[in-house]
C-alpha cells in the first residue's frame, strides 16, 4: 500500500543512516537506497536463506550456531557490541503453555506473562 511503502522508506533511510552498511538489507532494489514502492514485490535473499535454514535445521543449528550466528556476531561486534558465538550457543528458550480466558462466549489465548528479561 502507499502508506506501507512510505513508512518503509522513512524507516529504511533511518536504518541506513544509523547502521550502514547493514541497514540496506531492508531495501528492495540493487542500489539499496529505497524500500519497495506500492505494489512492488519485495525480495530479501539473505532473509530467505535464514528462514530456509531455520525450517531445515531448527533454531539451535539454523540460527544460534553456524553461518547465521557468525554473521550476527560480526554485525554486533563491528558496532562495538560484545555478543559472542558462545553467548548464542548458550541460549535456551522455553515455550510455556499459553493462558486463556473465556470472554463473551469466546476463548481468548495469549502467551503467559514474561518471567525474565
Amino acid at each position: 500500500s502507499p502508506v506501507t511503502a512510505r513508512n518503509w522508506n522513512l524507516g529504511l533511510q533511518a536504518q541506513i543512516r544509523r547502521f550502514h552498511p547493514h541497514g540496506s538489507a531492508l531495501s528492495s532494489n540493487s542500489d539499496a537506497e529505497r524500500g519497495p514502492l506500492a505494489g512492488e514485490v519485495f525480495q530479501n535473499p539473505d532473509l530467505a536463506r535464514v528462514l530456509r535454514q531455520l525450517g531445515k535445521l531448527g533454531a539451535t543449528n539454523g540460527f544460534y550456531t553456524g553461518s547465521t550466528a557468525e554473521a550476527l556476531v560480526e554485525a554486533v561486534q563491528s558496532r562495538g557490541g560484545r555478543l559472542s558465538l558462545a553467548d548464542l550457543k548458550a541460549h535456551s528458550s522455553s515455550f510455556p503453555d499459553p493462558i486463556s480466558v473465556e470472554y463473551r462466549g469466546k476463548r481468548l489465548w495469549q502467551g503467559p506473562p514474561h518471567r525474565e528479561g
